[in-house]
């Protein structure tokens, strides 16, 4: 509970990074019905599931910016929303081949809208979610052992997708979206193979202002000087490793004796960052990681018992490095990006090699008066398809 705790403190940041005024005309509630469908990529469904089909039902509150704000940032972006919601997928309601089975899931998430276009009735365009889950069953030795796709009861919740908004009175708008969901502890616990799903929704929205404000007037572009700028950061995460977890059950037969938690390791990242700003939105740039794990010992065990062949000749590092580019998004002292690096030096076996590509998807919020220091939240992957970690950092741009 202390970790889903930690992922909640990072929601509220994007969701009101833009306000200026919170008074209650810039506030929209609303509700939704989706149907979701698990996609199965892995052939991880089929065999254990029956069914892929189930309804998530939510609730929102939104923060929309609107042309009697003063921030540049929101009319570049067309005046974009943010906002904080809760939902609940029954996915209780899919069975299980076996005697195990699911719960239904819990969340509670922050999003951001961008409308690609809009009218005095209608708009379109993308909008991504990002949030903390919660289900009551999680796998379990002995009770759940079936259920491999999350490891623990608190775990993440990423989306993006495309929704189309209707104006159907003064205050109330109604509209449609798709997205792609997908839920993961971050290698907090494991198993953890976690879900991907496709949904479409339907939505009723009302508005306490005027939701649809004409531009009467452009606010002035910020100063701004196109150059160059670091970051040095240090973030620290933890992380399962799925081959102790099949090892351990490779080597220990007996259901009864199975414990259901396995140690979470901590890891450690040392960054720099390097980026052009060439608009006040956007920065491109590089990056260069040095990674520390600290379950070296484990990996060998691993290894050892999962590949005794190959296991003599394998070499094992704790630290590792990475190059990667970089792609920021900023939104006043709020700032997005998105990480695609490769491994430069990687020495961790087999069942901890999963592939040469990392990604990192996240934000930062810098403080300009306190020396322009930032925290950030991070989520890593391998391979575009695999998760390594939730990461919490600090760091000071320069």
């Amino acid at each position: 509970m202390r970790r889903l705790f930690a992922i909640l403190t990072v929601l509220l940041l994007p969701c009101f990074a833009s306000a200026q005024k919170m008074d209650i005309s810039h506030w929209s509630f609303g509700a939704y019905g989706r149907g979701s469908h698990l996609f199965d990529t892995k052939n991880i469904y089929d065999n254990l599931i029956v069914g892929k089909d189930y309804a998530t039902a939510g609730v929102e509150a939104r923060y929309n910016t609107h042309p009697k704000d003063s921030s540049w940032f929101a009319q570049a972006l067309n005046f974009p929303t943010f906002g904080l919601a809760f939902s609940f997928e029954n996915m209780a309601s899919l069975g299980f081949k076996n005697s195990s089975s699911l719960s239904n899931i819990y969340n509670l998430y922050g999003t951001a809208k961008f409308d690609a276009y809009k009218c005095s009735f209608f708009s379109f365009g993308p909008f991504a979610e990002l949030g903390a889950s919660y289900a009551s069953k999680r796998y379990d030795a002995q009770e759940n052992p079936y259920n491999i796709y999350i490891g623990s009861r608190g775990f993440a919740v990423v989306g993006i997708g495309l929704e189309a908004r209707f104006l159907i009175a003064k205050h109330w708008e109604t509209g449609i979206n798709a997205l792609l969901y997908h839920h993961s502890n971050g290698m907090l616990g494991v198993p953890n193979y976690g879900f991907n799903e496709v949904g479409a929704s339907v939505f009723l929205r009302y508005h306490v202002g005027e939701p649809y404000m004409k531009q009467t007037s452009k606010v002035l572009k910020p100063d701004f000087t196109r150059k160059l700028h670091w970051d040095i950061y240090a973030s620290y995460a933890v992380h399962s490793c799925q081959g102790e977890w099949r090892a351990y059950n490779q080597s220990v037969s007996d259901p009864d004796e199975k414990v259901s938690k396995f140690k979470a390791w901590p890891r450690a990242v040392l960054g720099f960052d390097c980026c052009y700003r060439y608009h006040p939105i956007f920065a491109t740039g590089i990056g260069i990681d040095l990674f520390y794990t600290s379950n070296i010992s484990a990996l060998k065990g691993c290894d050892q018992k999962l590949h005794p062949e190959e296991y003599p000749n394998l070499k094992y590092c704790p630290f590792y490095t990475g190059v990667a580019a970089m792609q920021e998004f900023r939104y006043g002292n709020f700032a997005a990006h998105i990480v695609v690096g490769v491994y430069t030096f990687k020495r961790l076996g087999i069942e901890e090699d999963l592939g040469w590509s990392y990604q990192r998807a996240g934000f930062r919020y810098y403080f300009p008066k306190l020396a322009n220091t930032f925290i950030g939240f991070d989520m890593r992957a391998h391979q575009f398809d695999t998760s390594d970690c939730l990461e919490w950092t600090i760091g000071i741009r320069l």
